[in-house]
């Protein structure tokens, strides 16, 4: 096992899943959003909501992408994702 020198960085919604007026302000009415981001490769990465750990993991491929499927209709109102 190696130890990860950098944080990951945060997720963003990716293209599709972003249905808002602008497909880059992070606003959607989507019901199950993907969310993107990178990574070292290998490294394990936690999805935060509102701060808390939800137990939601990725884990980085090969070139350090990771990526989280979320059902966002489950919970009403902003959602802040790290």
């Amino acid at each position: 096992m190696q130890a990860q020198t950098k944080a990951p960085s945060a997720p963003v919604l990716a293209t599709g899943s972003d249905t808002g007026i602008s497909t880059s302000d992070g606003i959607t009415k989507a019901g199950s959003l993907v969310l993107t981001g990178t990574a070292e490769a290998g490294a394990k990465v936690n999805l935060l909501i509102g701060g808390i750990a939800n137990g939601m993991t990725s884990i980085a491929d090969e070139s350090g992408a990771y990526s989280f499927t979320l059902d966002a209709a489950a919970s009403a109102g902003t959602l802040n994702l790290s």
